[in-house]
Parts: structure tokens; sequence; C-alpha cells
């Protein structure tokens, strides 16, 4: 179950397309540079958020996640055909001069739900890409107006052909007071749409996932345990209690899933730092993660 990635298609309009040669030169031109700025461009504000996970094929994938506030789109009220079109291109580039590039074409479209929850456009892109440190640059650039935005963030992926015991990325995502009632008395997992500039209503439930690799064997099966904690001021402000990752529901043990959630409303407007750490029992080995979000 990739949670971060699969289940947030609604977010997006409509699923972002490869992008074609009808973009015009100009237009090219305009969102090269804009990649290439020292500073943001801010017409169009663009939210970037990266993380990494390992593939069964034993590769390391990143994965990039792009956000657009809705009402940045104007469509008339009566004008259900409307539709806009975003030119995005992006890159990752590390200290050895080792680049991937991608292009998309994301078509915005008027959805009036989307619009009363606050729903922001947000679309996808996956790159394989071998252990290194990179910044990732994103440019976009809206059609029918012009108006450009960009952004970017550093990310390190690590070197897991060695058998390192580690975890992947944590991706965060909220479910909201209408989903809380309509899944109130069952612990099944739900679907949790993956959120890009991790700023999260108090009235939220904040949603994290991870993926554990390379776990010990013990007698039977790993014995791996995770503490989440979430950090102000680099003190401790709440702490879920540790929790046993469980192995019997992942048909591969060398990648091993685990979510949980934190209700956000004993927390304070404010910024802060969810640091997850799995430990090891049967190797004696620990390794965490840390991600920064916000309560608003």
């Amino acid at each position: 179950n990739e949670g971060e990635g699969e289940k947030d298609k609604a977010k997006a309009t409509s699923a972002p397309k490869t992008a074609s040669a009808s973009s015009s030169g100009a237009a090219e031109v305009e969102l090269l540079t804009a990649l290439g700025s020292l500073y943001p461009h801010k017409q169009l504000p663009v939210s970037v958020s990266t993380g990494y996970v390992n593939t069964p094929a034993n590769s390391m994938t990143l994965k990039v996640s792009m956000q657009i506030e809705r009402d940045e789109f104007r469509f008339e009220p009566d004008e259900t055909a409307q539709k806009t079109e975003l030119d995005v291109i992006g890159t990752a580039i590390d200290d050895r001069g080792i680049i991937k590039t991608f292009k998309q074409i994301v078509t915005v479209t008027p959805d009036l739900l989307a619009q009363r929850q606050n729903i922001p456009v947000i679309w996808h892109q996956q790159l394989p890409m071998p252990p290194g440190l990179y910044q990732v640059r994103v440019a976009v650039r809206e059609r029918e107006t012009g108006r450009m935005g960009s952004a970017l963030q550093w990310i390190e992926i690590p070197d897991l052909s060695r058998g390192r015991f580690d975890l992947s990325s944590l991706f965060l995502g909220e479910r909201k007071r209408e989903e809380m009632v309509a899944v109130k008395g069952t612990n099944a997992p739900h679907a949790i749409m993956v959120d890009v500039d991790h700023h999260f209503p108090r009235t939220s439930v904040l949603r994290f996932q991870t993926y554990v690799y390379n776990a010990a064997r013990g007698a039977s099966a790993p014995d791996v345990w995770i503490q989440a904690q979430v950090l102000r001021d680099n003190r401790q402000v709440v702490a879920l209690p540790a929790n046993k990752v469980p192995t019997d529901a992942s048909p591969d043990a060398a990648r091993l899933p685990y979510w949980a959630e934190i209700g956000l409303e004993q927390l304070p407007a404010g910024r802060y730092v969810l640091q997850v750490t799995a430990t090891d029992r049967v190797a004696g080995t620990s390794i965490s993660q840390r991600s920064n979000f916000v309560v608003e």
C-alpha cells in the first residue's frame, strides 16, 4: 500500500499528463528561467514536498508532490466547461552532476465541493534515483495567464544496498472532522490524502506513514517498535506509546509499512516537529526521521 501516493488522487482534479510539443518555445524559456531562479516565483504560489521509498526491486524512488491552493484559479460560477492548464517542469540535481528532469501538463477544472472544503490541487511525480543529496526544483506556468510559480527542496536519499536498518521518509496527511464521523467506531485504515505544505487545522487528526527497511529477523519474525513524538522548540509536547510494527499483513518483511495518528486539538497553533524513531530489538539498532508541520 503506497498510502502516501495512491490514496490522494481525489485532491487533484485530473491526473497529470505527459507534456507534449504543444508548449511554445517562449513558455519553455520562461519555465526554465523560473526553474533556475535564485528566488521563488510567487505569482502562482506552488508548494513542493519530497520523500523517498525503496521499491521491491531494491531501487530508491524519489517522490515529488506539488500543490497549488484551489482559490488561486478564478472560474466563472456558471461555466462548468471551464479549465486551465499548467505546464510543469522539474529537476533533481546532486553534487556529482547527476540530473533527472520531468515535464507534465496538469489540467484544473471547477470543483465546487473541493472549493468548499478547501482542498487544493495536488499532483505527483516519481523518479528512480541513486543515493545522494539532491536539490529538487519545480516551476509551474499557467498557460492562459502566463502566471509563474516555483519552489525547491533538498532531500538526501540513503544507500540501502548493504542492508542497513532504515526508514523511508515520513508522509503526512490529515483526517478532517467529517471523515472522523464517517469512520467512527472502526479501526480499519482509512484513505488519507497526502499533504504537501504540512499545514493542518487543529480540528483535524494528523496521520503519518513510513516504511521500515531491512529489519533483522528474530526466531520467527522481525521485532521492530515505533516511537512517535511531537516536539516544539526541541521539547517534547506529545508522545505516543511505543507500538510494535505489524508483520503479518506485509508480504515483504524487508519493507514493513507503518502508520499512526495524532490528534491536533491538544496542540496550540504554531510550528512543530514530528520525530519518529524505529528500534530493531533483534539487532539493537535505532533510526529516526523528522518532518516539520504547522498547526493553524
